[in-house]
């Protein structure tokens, strides 16, 4: 869209407000993922009216460039900037009028369904930043549960044609920020009403210090089937050890206000596995997402997540073990296109079988 030939940047900031208590939640997530310490400069990407970058200049105390093609948008920044560490220049996201190297972190909100072609922005992302700088996407997808498509049908099909997948955000990563770390963070389905507060998590890679909040949350997560097996005890002294699948996979957590809410392992091809599965499948292992934070999509995205890092390694198919007493998960995967291929030995008592899925693209 150019907004130079709209009347919309007039109004963009009464229209796309942010309650403070959205814009903290979003500082809260940044903080997560974004040691303060390595910023000196940000570049706030598409930054429209300049919504996140005072914001973003506030939080990290650096210089912060809002770079936009809208040359009305960016009178509407500059009239109402209050603090000096915040300029704004015109320019193109596919040509970004920077040097190689100088910037820390690369902001983009509500931008990536307006571009042209994004691995040419990606490679710009990747040539503007420092070695370990970062890029961070806040964008809604076509996964979003908007509850507006449930009233009005006809933006389903608008939804589906302008905005990017999950998957769509991902590849052009996968070439381009390869010595950069990409920070993607999905607002994930509202409940029943818009009256509902939007539920806002981000994904990141294991850490050292993650073990014993990821067994505990295991635990936590499968406490309820308790009664189902056999040997509960002996089970869940099996569960409770989830943070060494780090030794042999990737283990993945869902974070939400710096608590672990979810997580899950994916195993590549050719790693150690169980024998009821072949080797040469990469695997999706323990999945768990704790009982305050379920029917969030939580669960969903760890899936996702596992089965982009599969077509990122070259396999054409992803498999993983799961039970019927798993009545949320064992639906959820059949929604996903997982298939049953071979009952498995029951654990303590409880059935189980292998389940694969053949990845397209």
């Amino acid at each position: 869209m150019n907004y130079d030939k709209t009347e919309i940047p007039t109004t963009y900031d009464k229209a796309r407000a942010l309650a403070p208590e959205t814009l903290r939640l979003w500082q809260n997530l940044l903080s997560v993922h974004i040691d303060r310490a390595e910023m000196s400069l940000v570049i706030d990407l598409g930054c429209g009216t300049g919504r996140f970058s005072e914001i973003l200049a506030a939080q990290f105390g650096v210089q912060v460039i809002g770079i936009d093609p809208s040359l009305k948008m960016l009178d509407q920044a500059r009239r109402k900037a209050t603090i000096g560490n915040v300029v704004y220049w015109q320019g193109s996201a596919e040509a970004l009028p920077l040097r190689d190297g100088c910037a820390d972190l690369v902001f983009m909100s509500m931008v990536y369904h307006h571009l042209t072609d994004p691995t040419a922005v990606a490679r710009e992302c990747h040539r503007v930043l420092r070695h370990g700088g970062y890029t961070c996407i806040r964008n809604g997808t076509r996964e979003t549960d908007f509850p507006h498509r449930h009233f009005f049908p006809a933006l389903r099909a608008l939804i589906d044609s302008d905005l990017p997948s999950r998957r769509d955000i991902d590849q052009p990563g996968r070439c381009s920020y390869r010595r950069n770390r990409l920070v993607r963070v999905y607002p994930t389905r509202m409940r029943k009403a818009a009256s509902f507060p939007m539920f806002s998590y981000a994904l990141r890679a294991f850490r050292d210090g993650d073990a014993a909040k990821v067994d505990e949350l295991a635990l936590a997560a499968f406490d309820q089937f308790r009664l189902q097996y056999s040997d509960w005890p002996a089970m869940a002294s099996a569960i409770g050890r989830m943070s060494v699948l780090a030794d042999t996979g990737e283990i993945i957590v869902a974070e939400r206000d710096e608590r672990i809410i979810g997580a899950v392992a994916y195993i590549a091809a050719g790693r150690p596995k169980a024998a009821y599965f072949d080797r040469s499948w990469p695997i999706i292992r323990m999945l768990v997402v704790d009982p305050a934070s379920r029917g969030t999509g939580v669960g969903r995205a760890l899936t996702e997540e596992c089965m982009n890092r599969a077509r990122r390694d070259g396999s054409r198919v992803i498999a993983l073990h799961t039970s019927p007493i798993m009545t949320v998960a064992l639906p959820m995967y059949l929604r996903m296109g997982f298939r049953l291929v071979q009952v498995a030995p029951p654990i303590y008592g409880v059935p189980y079988a292998v389940y694969l899925k053949h990845l397209g693209g």
